[in-house]
């Protein structure tokens, strides 16, 4: 099969929606052609996003897609398409954002990133699962704003839960980069976005389980608060009853805010902050910047309050340029529980079951 572009098979899906909003055949197949080519997701040559953020499709391209995860799931069901994600429910340890997956048949570990728009291993892993590893070179952008080079392997079946992914590209990093030097064998891996949007819903808690590919909510865009931006998952959020967007990095421990929200909140920053440099990791890569910290930041995030303490504030200008800022673990382990449904384009952080 050739390399997917998604952006191509995104438009198709576009075009026949409009054609006919109602036609379950015609979705169903477009759908599934833009999910089985997800699945076989060429990183060197292909990149996944939606030509505009979700939130400019408008409310009949929304209205539609809602209809589409409705009829492609009681489609696949009656056709008895595997092809097509089912629920799992997986164990982790408390807090932690790794689960077990298996690849080309060898168990490993890996943590689930949404801020990571490539699956990645590590060079001693790819040997262990018997990934060939190509010459084919590329660079990655880190979340502050740096490129690093990777190399390429393709892992035959990847299974998570009940779904399995064919055809999977990973980069691969040397052993000596981040985050790879303090794991030990079989979890030096990433879970990207071409797998976990071909899951369709995640839902992590933090007492040691997650469920993942339940059938998602239908997409409304009133409720909706995720977009793609490019290559960048981003959420809206609330600082003292101002909008601010930011993107979703389940890869990154804490929370950086940029340069964009100093301007915006600037007797904030003014009033509260503290001078200094803060240190940002990424694979294969880490670096400080000058930074303003302040004591804390209470933050309105997927209906939850969340308090941000100390919030650092770098003074550059990178990442997606709608965003104020990189939301990490820190801000969604203080709820029970977090809800990504790709499906309705949503992101909850859940105070009970």
């Amino acid at each position: 099969m050739r390399p997917c572009y998604i952006a191509e098979l995104w438009g198709s899906l576009l075009t026949n929606i409009q054609k006919n909003p109602n036609g379950a055949l015609i979705c169903y197949q477009q759908k599934s052609l833009f999910t089985r080519s997800l699945r076989r997701f060429q990183v060197a040559q292909s990149s996944l996003f939606l030509p505009r953020p979700v939130s400019q499709l408008g409310w009949n391209h929304g209205a539609a897609l809602g209809r589409i995860s409705r009829q492609t799931r009681a489609l696949a069901r009656a056709s008895g398409d595997d092809g097509f994600p089912w629920l799992a429910t997986l164990k982790h340890e408390p807090g932690s954002i790794f689960i077990p997956l298996s690849i080309n048949g060898g168990s490993a570990t890996y943590f689930f990133d949404t801020g990571a728009w490539i699956s990645c291993v590590s060079e001693s892993e790819a040997r262990r699962l018997h990934l060939a590893i190509r010459s084919t070179f590329g660079t990655l952008g880190q979340s502050a704003g740096s490129q690093v080079g990777f190399r390429t392997a393709v892992a035959t079946d990847v299974i998570i839960g009940e779904t399995h992914f064919k055809e999977v590209s990973f980069a691969v990093f040397p052993d000596n980069q981040e985050p790879w030097v303090d794991l030990p064998v079989g979890r030096k891996g990433i879970i990207g976005m071409p797998m976990l949007v071909g899951l369709g819903t995640i839902r992590w808690r933090k007492v040691g389980n997650i469920e993942l590919a339940e059938e998602s909510q239908p997409l409304n865009i009133r409720d909706a608060n995720l977009i793609f931006d490019n290559d960048h998952l981003v959420v809206s959020a609330t600082v003292q009853s101002e909008k601010i967007s930011a993107t979703v990095d389940t890869g990154a421990v804490s929370t950086d805010l940029y340069k964009p929200f100093a301007d915006k909140f600037e007797s904030l920053v003014k009033k509260h902050g503290k001078s200094g440099t803060t240190e940002v990791r990424g694979v294969g890569h880490a670096e400080s910047f000058q930074s303003i910290t302040l004591p804390e930041l209470n933050i309105r995030l997927g209906g939850a309050d969340t308090l941000l303490s100390p919030a650092h504030v770098l003074l550059k200008s990178v990442g997606a340029e709608c965003c104020v800022g990189n939301f990490g673990m820190d801000l969604f382990k203080q709820a029970p529980a977090m809800d990504i449904d790709f499906g309705a384009m949503k992101l909850q952080l859940v105070s009970t079951d």
